[in-house]
């Protein structure tokens, strides 16, 4: 299913919760992080480089976005600088990165494939509000269930802020969308403001 939302500005941001949660991306795999983010997505490459301070592949800390490979299904979680001892550990480039041993990430010598597929995102902290608006506008794979709980526990201003809505290419209303889920099914949601 393929759902796109036009909504009021200044409820665009509700819509950072469904980011926090994590969502899947079609992607070309095989490429490096910094392919991905930057090449791929848009990203500055000074926002990467400054802004990004931990990054995760499957749960393995990243020291270099060059060299560490993204491939097809992986989950790749990224955070702003976080405090304290454990923050300084896990950011990319640590002076203590020898602290983290079999959490870091390992490059493959196997060369990698370059593909079409689909990754998992997970932002947090302050980059799930920076980088939000442009996820959302690209479009982003969801589990039905979290756009339809995001509805649920919004107030009625919020339904109101949603302009338009289209479903798999022909407008419908809200709450057909919000009925024609299962408990399994993925949603490609795209949403953009007016």
């Amino acid at each position: 299913m393929i759902a796109r939302l036009r909504v009021d500005k200044d409820i665009l941001s509700r819509f950072y919760h469904i980011i926090e949660k994590g969502f899947t991306v079609d992607a070309t795999v095989g490429c490096t992080v910094r392919d991905l983010l930057c090449r791929q997505f848009g990203i500055d490459e000074n926002y990467v480089s400054e802004r990004i301070q931990t990054i995760f592949i499957d749960g393995k800390t990243i020291d270099d976005i060059d060299t560490a490979i993204v491939m097809e299904g992986a989950s790749l979680a990224m955070s702003a600088a976080m405090p304290g001892l454990i923050g300084a550990t896990l950011r990319k480039g640590s002076y203590y990165a020898a602290m983290r041993g079999e959490i870091s990430y390992q490059t493959n010598d196997i060369p990698p494939t370059m593909k079409k597929g689909r990754v998992v995102i997970k932002l947090f902290n302050m980059l799930a509000r920076e980088l939000g608006d442009m996820f959302l506008a690209r479009g982003v794979w969801i589990p039905h269930t979290d756009l339809a709980g995001l509805f649920e526990y919004e107030d009625e201003g919020f339904r109101t802020g949603c302009r338009e809505v289209v479903m798999n290419g022909e407008q419908c209303s809200l709450d057909r969308l919000l009925k024609m889920g299962g408990s399994s099914r993925q949603i490609f949601l795209q949403v953009e403001s007016m």
